[in-house]
């Protein structure tokens, strides 16, 4: 099997030649792509138990104006498990989801929607995909999926439509190359090289709809294994926020470029030696910035662009009550300013085959309040497995999905959990792996 992508908001930067690809026998489509800008609700919940948090600050890792103890307040229903019918997803909401039935030769697409009593498989699709390569559009109405098809090392990539308007081939492709999204019309092919210590080599920037190629976007340096990372553009497309030796935003159009975030240390680009990764958005309300310990998270929210060019650092420090364990961030509100992540103590805990013990919460860094859900993530209906580290989010922000795995490693599915955020409650979905939300345009 092939390895799966590695994802993160901060980006790199490698420029490559642009090949052509060959589109003989492909057609251009007339009505795609199709924009859509879904509305995203933050998350507006009431809480069923409130308590106000004890805890005292410890240190701070960077310098920082402020040290915040958050509220902490809980969203634990007493009915917590509900049928997945009675979870109250949106219609047009689509969960991504294959199945475990022969995991690791075979795999089938499926889809749970607001309208489904339990999952659908989806027809028509190439037989052999290759599941690690799934990925959905950024407006959320297409997929890309590759194939393995006839002799062995020739591989398909294939594009559809959430609601089956558009499916057709892209690119017939030699050897394993992983495709990524770039822009709604845009995505990139990277080739894994054959020392698997290596960063892949960037082949093709395509517009997957036409077939043009396009220019590579540019990014920051970075080393194996963090080869994947996104650019950090503006929301218009228009600037990219770019570090080389330190933080810069370049107009793409001019190549003009001026210096940002001199705040930040030099050393503050690659994460912590705690393992947790630094994290960077630019979305419409300005820059988020996260840089998160073992037990606390410096962070900026909603910085104006303005502010950026500042020398003033407007960064914060948020205490948490426990570490982060597995040093990751599960999941991030589109605007950066909600995180989801598992908390608890990994010292006494010895079952290394699956993940140890924690609890789920959701911190809100604009108020701030610590959401807690009694939920332990890697818990499935039979016993503990290890969780997925990433959870995702439905086009709305108003469910998180994860798959639980059989240990050790991330084995077969067990289940996917489908949480609703509002409410506290959750389904699962024995033996199935959760890819990604994507979005049907309502005919009005």
């Amino acid at each position: 099997m092939k390895r799966t992508l590695a994802k993160s908001v901060l980006c790199i930067i490698i420029l490559q030649g642009c090949v052509v690809p060959n589109s003989t026998g492909i057609r251009t489509p007339k009505d795609y792509p199709i924009e859509l800008t879904p509305t995203h609700s933050l998350l507006p919940i009431k809480t069923s138990v409130q308590k106000t948090s004890t805890l005292e600050a410890s240190y701070t890792m960077l310098p920082t104006q402020e040290s915040i103890i958050p509220e902490t307040k809980s969203i634990c229903p007493e009915e917590r498990e509900v049928p997945i019918s009675s979870l109250e997803i949106n219609p047009s909401s689509y969960l991504i989801l294959t199945d475990g039935s022969d995991y690791y030769n075979t795999y089938h697409l499926w889809y749970f929607s607001g309208e489904s009593l339990e999952p659908t498989k989806i027809t028509g699709l190439r037989t052999k995909i290759i599941p690690s390569d799934f990925s959905i559009s950024p407006n959320a109405l297409f997929f890309l999926y590759e194939a393995l098809e006839g002799p062995v090392l020739h591989y398909e990539l294939w594009i559809r439509a959430i609601d089956n308007s558009v499916h057709r081939k892209v690119l017939d492709i030699d050897g394993q190359m992983h495709p990524r999204w770039i822009r709604d019309t845009q995505i990139e092919l990277w080739e894994n090289p054959l020392d698997r210590n290596s960063c892949p080599k960037h082949v093709l920037n395509v517009n997957p709809f036409t077939l043009v190629p396009q220019e590579p976007i540019l990014r920051p340096k970075s080393q194996y294994p963090e080869c994947y990372l996104d650019p950090l553009m503006s929301p218009d497309g228009s600037l990219l926020a770019h570090r080389a030796t330190k933080w810069s935003i370049i107009d793409i159009s001019t190549g003009d470029r001026n210096s940002i975030f001199r705040w930040l240390p030099d050393d503050w680009d690659q994460g912590l030696s705690s393992g947790l990764e630094n994290i960077f958005l630019w979305t419409d309300n300005g820059f988020t910035i996260l840089m998160p310990d073992e037990d606390s998270i410096s962070f900026v929210v909603d910085l104006p662009v303005d502010l950026a060019y500042e020398d003033e650092n407007p960064l914060k420090t948020i205490q948490l009550p426990e570490a982060i364990v597995n040093d990751h961030i599960a999941w991030i509100s589109d605007d950066g300013s909600l995180i989801g992540i598992d908390l608890g103590s990994e010292d006494e805990y010895v079952e290394y085959s699956s993940d140890p013990p924690s609890r789920f919460f959701i911190l809100d860094l604009r108020e701030p309040v610590l959401y807690e859900f009694c939920l332990d993530r890697a818990v499935a209906g039979i016993g503990r497995g290890v969780r997925g580290r990433t959870a995702l989010s439905s086009t709305d922000q108003r469910f998180l999905a994860w798959t639980i795995h059989e240990p050790p490693g991330l084995g077969p599915p067990l289940e996917t959990i489908v949480l609703n955020m509002k409410t506290g409650v959750f389904s699962r979905l024995e033996g199935f792996e959760a890819l990604g939300w994507g979005e049907i345009q309502q005919s009005k």
